[in-house]
């Protein structure tokens, strides 16, 4: 019976969620258009911005509507009238909240790398790509682990600022690395060892963030 209604309960997550994964890929799809299509350097550049600017909304508003949103409103007060306890609760939280994400995440990154992939674009922005939006999931990680883990709107607060402003320093310093920015403008994809540490970091954080939260979820017998 408690295993049908966490089904239900993150089926509800994805009804109330489907505004913001319609319009995510939309928007992302419409942006990488821009980006591809757009005939010139400045479009290139709105496009591309754009688009990963699409893909960190799309975390802010998952975890701030799905985790923080709820903490707030006190919404665990009437799921616990259910046959769900608080950590199958909060587990049902981290579950859709990482489906709701990685939907439309992976979809765009296909679209994004299959479209350098098949454009005259230069097929070594590729790696490039791949890292900076692997940053983008490693912020999630972080930012959902520490909404489950805290209610604290001002370290939901740090993060989201932290998150913002972190992702221009990735890119300036893979960028000003002699090799990535080479790679980049060339014809094949080049795994520099600047984009293989960052793409190892950015997997091994996500996946460590994940297992914190999930710890905390299980160790944490009140989730209010």
């Amino acid at each position: 019976m408690s295993r049908s209604i966490v089904m239900r309960l993150v089926l509800k997550d994805f009804y109330l969620q489907w505004p913001v994964l319609a319009g995510a890929l939309l928007l992302g799809f419409a942006m990488l258009a821009l980006a591809l299509f757009g005939g010139g350097p400045i479009t290139f550049y709105v496009g591309s911005v754009s688009f990963l600017c699409v893909l960190i909304l799309l975390n802010v508003l998952l975890v701030g509507s799905i985790v923080a949103q709820e903490k707030k409103d006190r919404v665990i007060l009437f799921v616990l009238s259910l046959p769900v306890s608080t950590t199958q609760y909060a587990l049902t939280k981290l579950v859709s909240s990482l489906l709701a994400f990685l939907i439309p995440f992976c979809l765009l990154g296909a679209a994004a790398v299959l479209a350098i992939a098949l454009t005259p674009i230069p097929h070594g922005l590729i790696p490039l790509t791949m890292a900076v939006m692997m940053y983008v999931c490693l912020y999630f990680c972080i930012f959902l682990a520490v909404a489950l883990a805290a209610d604290s709107a001002l370290l939901n607060t740090i993060v989201i600022i932290l998150g913002n402003v972190l992702i221009n320093f990735l890119i300036a310093w893979l960028l000003n690395r002699a090799s990535v920015a080479l790679a980049a403008k060339g014809p094949v994809a080049i795994w520099s060892p600047e984009i293989l540490t960052s793409l190892t970091v950015e997997i091994l954080g996500s996946l460590v963030a994940l297992a914190a939260a999930l710890l905390i979820i299980l160790r944490k017998k009140d989730f209010l």
